[in-house]
């Protein structure tokens, strides 16, 4: 008897065959701000955050390469409300990875929705932090595309602006992470932002942190990534993690703590039967039996 092919039944298939309700319109919500008044704060932003980073320690950047922190408003979290536009516009800048961030209900736009939430007691919110890295040129550039006069650039531009609520960097609780007040020292995990430079100075670059913020360097396991994050277990006191605040290539720093796996069949809550006394697979037991064919 010749082999034929097995047909699998799907159990229910009739489910996937009903058709799909439309559930809206897909428009746009309206920008939280004008497209003045959000251009305005961005310039303002950026002229703050250069001088910022510049009056940083030298070991605590990368020379001409700069992260900032692109803080989409809590309305503008979906894919359709992508900063793409914006980085069009300016080449040299490029996205290198995003993260939620919270804000004070007070502190963003007031949109419809969000004084609903204030109604209700709500008082922080969640929206979309994209971060953008490029030579502090390029934010020079983007000042000048701002100061451009409206009528003269794309409404992708101008809209992808009027969705943006701030231009900044990492506040010390996003930067530092998860450690408590009593934490001294211990072992920690850095994660730096990937770099368009060599993997020779990113190194150098790395290095020299190590040396600025008194990290041993023999203590320290580095894993590189040419197209991503650098990830970094060291060993650090409560100073150095002090000191590495405001680095501006750092995307993170936490503990890394494991304190072990529960043995749950044998958790006075967990009322699970003893694992069964035999050499077969349960698989192969099984065989071909959970499959219905025609």
């Amino acid at each position: 008897m010749a082999d034929t092919p097995r047909r699998l039944i799907l159990a229910n298939g009739e489910q996937y065959i009903e058709s799909g309700s439309k559930t809206g319109s897909g428009r746009k919500k309206d920008p939280p701000r004008t497209y003045d008044e959000a251009r305005d704060r961005l310039v303002s932003n950026i002229k703050s955050t250069l001088d910022l980073i510049r009056n940083e320690p030298a070991k605590k950047k990368i020379e001409g390469e700069s992260v900032f922190c692109l803080r989409m408003h809590p309305d503008a979290i979906a894919k359709s409300y992508d900063p793409s536009p914006i980085l069009e516009r300016i080449p040299d800048l490029r996205s290198i990875g995003s993260r939620a961030y919270r804000s004070n209900i007070s502190d963003v736009a007031p949109t419809k929705r969000l004084q609903k939430l204030a109604e209700s007691s709500t008082t922080e919110v969640s929206g979309r932090l994209v971060f953008v890295q490029g030579p502090d040129a390029a934010f020079d550039r983007f000042i000048k595309q701002l100061e451009r006069p409206a009528g003269s650039l794309p409404s992708e531009f101008k809209d992808a602006i009027s969705r943006v609520e701030k231009l900044d960097t990492l506040q010390a609780g996003e930067q530092i992470t998860g450690f408590t007040p009593e934490w001294q020292e211990g072992r920690v995990e850095l994660v730096i932002h990937p770099s368009k430079n060599s993997d020779r100075r990113q190194k150098q670059f790395l290095f020299e942190l190590f040396e600025f913020a008194e990290i041993d360097p023999e203590r320290s396991t580095i894993r590189w990534d040419p197209s991503g994050p650098t990830f970094v277990s060291c060993f650090l006191r409560r100073g150095s993690l002090e000191t590495l605040y405001g680095v501006n290539p750092l995307r993170s720093a936490h503990p890394l703590t494991f304190s072990g796996l529960k043995p749950l069949r044998s958790s006075p809550t967990a009322n699970a039967p003893s694992p069964p006394i035999t050499s077969t697979r349960l698989l192969s037991r099984l065989g071909s039996s959970m499959v219905v064919s025609t």
